[in-house]
C-alpha cells in the first residue's frame, strides 16, 4: 500500500508541476471529491479537472510535497502530506482507494497557511 500511494502523490507532483490538469484528475476516483479551505468544495474527476485548469492560469509556482504519515484503515489508504506550492505553506489529508493496477484519490482537504 505504501509503495503504491507514493507512487500517486509522485505522478500527481510531477503532472501538477507539468500544469498537467488531465493527468490529475486521472488520479482520482471517478466521484471524487476535493474540499479546500480557501475555496469550498469540488466533486467528480471533470470538476477537479476544471479547478487544476484554472490553478495554473496563474502560475501558482512549483510543488513539493512529502508525506509525513501513512495508515491503512478497512482497505482504505490515508496519508498526511506537507505541501508548498510556489512558496506557500499547507497540509493536504488525501484518502486513497483501490483502483485497478494502482491507488486512486478518493478524498482530499487541503489547507495553506
Amino acid at each position: 500500500m505504501r509503495q503504491g500511494i507514493e507512487a500517486v502523490e509522485t505522478a500527481f507532483q510531477d503532472a501538477y508541476n507539468k500544469h498537467d490538469a488531465a493527468a490529475i484528475a486521472a488520479l482520482h476516483t471517478p466521484d471524487a471529491v476535493e474540499v479546500r479551505t480557501w475555496q469550498g468544495v469540488f466533486s467528480g474527476q471533470q470538476r477537479i479537472k476544471e479547478v487544476f485548469e484554472n490553478d495554473f492560469v496563474g502560475s501558482p509556482g512549483k510543488m513539493a510535497n512529502k508525506i509525513v504519515e501513512i495508515h491503512q484503515v478497512d482497505g482504505f489508504g490515508c496519508a498526511i502530506i506537507d505541501t508548498t506550492v510556489g512558496g506557500n505553506i499547507g497540509h493536504v489529508v488525501r484518502v486513497y482507494v483501490p483502483g485497478g493496477p494502482t491507488w486512486k484519490i478518493s478524498m482530499s482537504y487541503v489547507s495553506f497557511r
